[in-house]
């Protein structure tokens, strides 16, 4: 456990916000190991993860739904609803049209 272990700076929700979300999320992880707080009960680390991940995504955070009551407070199933907020939704008949074609802009190279 080390006092000094660098905490992860808040997280971009703007641009590529999978990207930031999986380098964001991974330096938490890191911290929360290395500062020993992954010994913490699941309320304290979702306070940490609020508190790192600032305003916007508390915002976020407060618009998840759960099925059972408690489970906003359970790391692993926070962490899993922001790994499916910040997962980009792919548009299907685009993606169909990349596999056909081989390119992103519809022309055949």
């Amino acid at each position: 456990m080390s006092e000094n272990a660098i905490a992860p700076v808040q997280m971009n929700f703007k641009g590529n916000v999978a990207a930031n979300w999986r380098l964001w999320k991974q330096k938490f992880q890191l911290y929360m190991l290395a500062s020993g707080k992954s010994n913490k009960t699941d309320d304290v680390k979702v306070a940490t993860l609020l508190n790192f991940l600032g305003d916007e995504g508390i915002e976020i955070y407060n618009t998840f739904e759960y099925e059972t009551e408690g489970d906003e407070n359970k790391l692993n199933i926070v962490l899993k609803k922001f790994d499916e907020h910040c997962q980009p939704m792919k548009n299907i008949v685009f993606e169909h049209e990349i596999f056909q074609t081989g390119s992103d802009d519809g022309r055949n190279i």
